[in-house]
């Protein structure tokens, strides 16, 4: 990536470089390994970060059993993010203008996992793990005007301890429902908290075809553990829990054009996922597409 980032005050120049060369070998059909290293060269103008950064990349799983398909799974390996204006403003549209960019450093990974498939129609995926993190980022309101949010960096080492679990179930093309939960645990260097990252995500979604022309979708997501910091009072605020349930159909005329309904916070409840700022209560979209 070669790029240059202009806003307010700020003429950042951000070229990265990333590449991953690996071997790859099968044993006996039960055991593969992945061997190789990754590689990142970044080259930014502030905060004068020209560095070149390696990382080991080993990955393995081993069949325990074939008939499930239950493999296990072990990794160590490390990377460098990059950090995007148009992706950090979608994630929070509420930022101020003047920002500075700065590449998330994960310097290790490690993980343990398991998956395989429980019957025909049931697959699943468990996997708890660390991380050592330079530079992660946080999201924290303004001093001077608390509806604005600036970006905070934990340069020192943040050590995130991860466990992750998902299950899907297919039986048929028409059906598929899956489940997702993620616990997180930040072990901050520099903050008493990760402002704004949830410590438990939540999140059920499901798709059915009543017709192969007509789709219907429901989701419902659940998040807890957001903190705040109240520059005011000087003192962290805990976020309300969020629970919403959002409903979605589409009808396809043809192969070109379809009609769409999207039908949001259907539990009709107003929380914050960024502080000072209320998500809107039940809402919808009513719409169409075309495809030339």
């Amino acid at each position: 990536y070669i790029t240059s980032y202009k806003n307010g005050n700020i003429d950042q120049g951000m070229n990265f470089i990333n590449a991953t060369p690996q071997y790859k070998k099968v044993r006996e059909g039960k055991f593969i390994y992945q061997l190789g290293f990754n590689f990142n060269y970044e080259n930014d103008d502030y905060p004068d970060h020209k560095n070149v950064h390696l990382y080991p990349v080993l990955k393995g799983s081993y069949v325990i059993n074939q008939t499930t398909g239950m493999n296990l799974l072990a990794g160590v390996e490390g990377g460098m993010e990059r950090k995007s204006f148009h992706e950090t403003v979608d994630e929070n549209p509420y930022l101020n203008d003047s920002l500075v960019l700065i590449n998330e450093n994960t310097k290790i990974k490690m993980y343990l996992g398991v998956e395989g498939k429980l019957g025909k129609y049931v697959t699943y995926n468990l996997t708890t793990g660390y991380r050592n993190i330079k530079n992660l980022s946080l999201y924290m309101n303004d001093s001077l005007d608390v509806s604005k949010f600036n970006l905070a960096y934990d340069n020192g080492n943040t050590g995130l301890f991860r466990t992750k679990a998902e299950v899907y179930y297919s039986r048929i093309k028409k059906m598929q429902f899956g489940l997702i939960a993620q616990y997180d645990k930040y072990k901050m260097d520099n903050f008493d908290r990760a402002y704004h990252r949830p410590s438990f995500t939540g999140k059920l979604i499901s798709k059915y075809k009543i017709k192969d022309n007509f789709h219907l979708t429901a989701d419902v997501y659940y998040i807890s553990g957001l903190f705040a910091f109240d520059y005011v009072n000087s003192q962290e605020v805990k976020l309300s829990n969020i629970a919403d349930l959002n409903l979605g159909a589409e009808y396809f005329l043809n192969d070109k054009f379809s009609v769409f309904g999207n039908f949001n916070n259907l539990l009709n409840k107003s929380y914050e996922q960024y502080r000072n700022y209320n998500v809107k209560k039940f809402n919808f979209i009513l719409g169409f597409t075309y495809a030339f």
